[in-house]
């Protein structure tokens, strides 16, 4: 009886095999379009690194936006319209008349227009009760961007005659010093005012 050696079976080369599902998984993810969530775009405030001093604001820099569980919209303890608060907040920023129960103006340097008088401590706090619905939270959003994207139109239009968005990115910059966006999202209380 003659031993027979067994015959090597050929192996796969795993290299290759690799690269291939390495490529058609490249393939599937730059094909494959991703949802990502979109956001209301908040600078957020610098980092604090030493101990957290309360901040004295005047009242009359301070613009309250209140939302109730039942979607009332409140500005400064008065009841209003979610189509009202648009006209409040830009007669608030702007204060043309100098108003003493609106915010303080302060000379500043700004490029493109020199010494002006602006509202730069002004703040909008806006602040809603847990059982708000998230539509009348981003409404109020929506209203407060417009606002301030009115208010910078008009000041390109009334300077250079263009279009905000025409503007070139040292334009646009002096614009915004112009009106510098301050909002304040205070932290959601229960419904009734207890946080």
């Amino acid at each position: 009886m003659k031993l027979t050696r067994r015959q090597k079976v050929p192996e796969i080369e795993a290299g290759s095999m690799s690269s291939i599902a390495f490529l058609l998984m490249l393939f599937f993810i730059v094909l494959c379009s991703v949802n990502a969530d979109t956001g209301i775009a908040r600078r957020l405030p610098p980092v604090v690194t030493k101990v957290n001093h309360p901040v004295v604001i005047a009242p009359r820099n301070l613009l309250n936006v209140y939302i109730t569980s039942n979607n009332e919209l409140y500005c400064n303890h008065q009841l209003i319209g979610f189509g009202e608060l648009r006209d409040h907040v830009k007669l608030f920023i702007q204060n043309p008349e100098n108003d003493p129960s609106l915010p303080e103006k302060t000379e500043i340097i700004i490029p493109y227009f020199g010494s002006e008088l602006v509202t730069v401590k002004h703040i909008i706090s806006v602040q809603c009760e847990r059982g708000t619905k998230y539509q009348a939270y981003v409404d109020v959003q929506n209203e407060l961007n417009a606002a301030y994207n009115e208010l910078r139109k008009s000041l390109a239009r009334r300077k250079w005659g263009k279009d905000f968005s025409e503007l070139t990115e040292k334009q646009q910059i002096a614009v915004c010093q112009y009106y510098p966006i301050r909002i304040s999202e205070a932290e959601p209380i229960r419904e009734g005012g207890d946080k």
